[in-house]
């Protein structure tokens, strides 16, 4: 089916109103997943421009959560620490050691 056919279903399905709000003005269908080429009904909710914008807000601050927070620990001390950030070599606030974040696998 093509994008059109979908919009369409997706607009009777979920009877031309927002499912946030319950508006029918500006309405977008927003992809559930975030994947674009996912078009199938139960990937799609109906969402008025406003109630979009704020989903894609929501869902940007939860993905920025979720990447940076991090389990850290010293091996020269044994403290242990979350850590909310990017840099690759965090000081320990115990003992003010260097230490290496690790590649994703405390988060």
């Amino acid at each position: 089916m093509t994008r059109k056919i979908h919009r369409l279903l997706a607009y009777a399905y979920f009877n031309n109103e927002c499912n946030i709000c319950k508006g029918n003005k500006n309405l977008r269908i927003h992809h559930i997943d975030g994947d674009n080429s996912n078009d199938v009904i139960e990937n799609f909710v109906l969402l008025c421009s406003m109630c979009h914008g704020d989903a894609h807000s929501y869902d940007r601050i939860n993905k920025i959560k979720k990447k940076t927070v991090t389990l850290m620990n010293c091996k020269k001390c044994e403290h242990s620490w979350t850590y909310r950030g990017s840099n690759l070599l965090v000081t320990c606030p115990s003992c003010m050691t260097k230490v290496k974040k690790e590649d994703d696998e405390n988060e």
